[in-house]
């Protein structure tokens, strides 16, 4: 039986085989270490391990076009992370960019745009201004607006940032 210590770095090796896995593209091998690592979560009980796994198995389901479930389990990341860390926190601001994603891969774009907006606020609260994760947002939405002939909104905040 593992100590608390030595359940965690179970959990960081399956949970990095997993990302490392998704990363590469590999969703439907990334699956089994996802899931596993969201059982080792719970047996261990740490709300930022459960909330971690919870998203990266709604990634791998929005992946796999099953919409439903990846807004399921990005709900249930959001809420612990909302319950444990609080609004500004950086967790918070990654699910809510993983919402946004599907929102918009499911058609939902203004859905889309404030989960990016949200995510945005939070960023721009604990990065800083030239951050690659906030950029990498601002891009995100700056994307959505100039993809829906919003041009004027993407230019307004690519300039904001200094992007263009």
């Amino acid at each position: 039986m593992f100590d608390s210590d030595g359940n965690i770095s179970k959990w960081n090796q399956i949970n990095n085989q997993a990302v490392q896995l998704m990363n590469q593209g590999y969703f439907d091998e990334a699956q089994p270490f996802a899931t596993e690592a969201l059982k080792l979560a719970l047996e261990i009980n740490k709300s930022e391990l459960i909330a971690n796994s919870h998203s990266n198995l709604g990634f791998l389901a929005h992946q796999k076009g099953n919409f439903d479930e990846a807004e399921s389990l990005y709900l249930e990341a959001l809420k612990i992370n909302l319950e444990h860390d609080g609004f500004e926190d950086l967790s918070v601001a990654m699910v809510l960019c993983n919402l946004a994603s599907l929102k918009y891969s499911q058609g939902l774009h203004e859905q889309a745009i404030s989960h990016y907006k949200k995510a945005i606020e939070i960023k721009e609260i604990k990065l800083a201004p030239n951050h690659q994760s906030l950029l990498k947002s601002v891009q995100n939405l700056a994307y959505m607006y100039s993809s829906l002939g919003r041009e004027k909104e993407s230019e307004e905040l690519l300039n904001k940032f200094r992007l263009i």
